[in-house]
């Protein structure tokens, strides 16, 4: 097998899998953001602007999915001051793979700090 055919496959798959690899990606920046306000808040600082996930997003997904979604429960957890959970934030990001069963919505308790 050459590697031009190796590369057609592989760009194959990546399309059958399309959806799960933009939650996978979706995943990552989400846990670094939930991380990142875990210890912006242990330090006494201010959660970060949700729109630095959006950016983010931007950047690995090149679709951010529902923002708007995601930025109200952002913003609820900063109102609340509870810590957002990436589980929670990718569910309302990527309803559609949501509604798959590719995300699951088994969120604990909030957290308060």
């Amino acid at each position: 097998m050459s590697l031009s055919q190796l590369r057609s496959q592989v760009n194959a798959i990546k399309r059958k899998l399309v959806r799960e690899l933009r939650v996978v990606r979706a995943r990552r920046v989400a846990e670094d953001y939930c991380d990142l306000w875990a210890s912006l808040v242990a330090r006494k600082k201010l959660p970060p602007d949700p729109f630095r996930l959006l950016r983010n997003l931007f950047k690995h997904t090149k679709q951010p999915g529902n923002f708007a979604a995601a930025d109200g429960y952002l913003n609820r957890c900063r109102e609340q001051r509870h810590l957002p959970y990436p589980e929670a934030i990718l569910f309302r990001l990527l309803p559609n793979e949501a509604n798959l069963g590719l995300i699951s919505y088994l969120v604990p308790d909030p957290v308060k700090y």
